[in-house]
């Protein structure tokens, strides 16, 4: 099974929770794919044009709506998208967006 996303390999616990759980505390491993932010921004707009002439047609789903967008109109979401939550998730869990351990 492959899960994907951010949320995934988050590390930044609820207060109300002790001790903490992660989605990744269940995973054997996981991957982080480091790339270039314009080259993870055009793969998640791909993959969003590719979901909605698949899964998103089934009524069932969550992002239904957005099957019967144009490419456009598909495209301008998933950059919106990405720039509000996934670009901004991205950087502040990527190593080039985390700040470096301070030491006391």
């Amino acid at each position: 099974m492959i899960l994907e996303g951010l949320n995934v390999i988050q590390t930044v616990s609820d207060a109300r929770r002790d001790p903490p759980v992660f989605v990744s505390d269940f995973f054997d491993f996981s991957i982080y794919v480091d790339a270039p932010e314009h080259a993870a921004r055009r793969w998640y707009i791909e993959r969003v044009l590719l979901l909605r002439a698949t899964a998103f047609k089934e009524s069932a789903s969550d992002f239904h709506r957005y099957a019967a967008l144009s490419n456009e109109a598909a495209e301008q979401v998933a950059g919106e998208s990405w720039d509000a939550i996934n670009g901004p998730n991205s950087e502040r869990t990527s190593c080039r967006g985390a700040s470096a351990p301070t030491s006391s």
